[in-house]
């Protein structure tokens, strides 16, 4: 049972990878995108709407926004509010233990949505950067070893 489930991931991530250094563009607006993306994919609440948009004001790849938008879409959500909490409250120097029991007791006030909101923009934005440098690391690598031509498409 194990093994599938690690075929499965390994079949999933690799589906992804040759998605993403296959796309015909730019190494930049390849990795912009899925910097877009994940960036949207782990805040609450927008997703695949703002994704497209922020996609098209930056000039970004739209299908590798989209791709890393549904990697990290809507089930990491759940994984970050506790760190997206604590986050936010040290930025505004509050506990947040006691953020975090107003956020259980469903008051919903600006002492609980504020870190709460600024926690995710960080953290969301911190992986965003992250996922679009090693993606670009890994396009340009891809595309080096199969001697494409990448100095002028990084330019353009």
């Amino acid at each position: 049972m194990i093994k599938l489930i690690r075929m499965r991931i390994r079949y999933y991530l690799n589906n992804i990878y040759n998605k993403l250094v296959k796309a015909n563009d730019t190494p930049h607006r390849i990795a912009l995108g899925f910097g877009i993306g994940v960036f949207y994919g782990l805040f609450p609440f927008v997703g695949v709407v703002f994704t497209i948009i922020t996609s098209l004001i930056f000039k970004a790849n739209k299908a590798s926004a989209l791709i890393g938008c549904f990697v990290t879409n809507t089930w990491m959500t759940a994984l970050l509010l506790l760190p997206s909490i604590k986050v936010g409250s040290k930025m505004f120097g509050v506990d947040w233990r006691a953020v975090w029991q107003d956020m259980r007791l469903k008051d919903f006030s600006s002492d609980v949505l504020l870190p709460s909101i600024v926690g995710f923009l960080t953290i969301a934005l911190a992986v965003g950067v992250l996922g679009y440098l090693i993606s670009l690391f890994f396009i340009i690598k891809y595309r080096k070893h199969r001697g494409q031509n990448y100095a002028e498409d990084i330019r353009s």
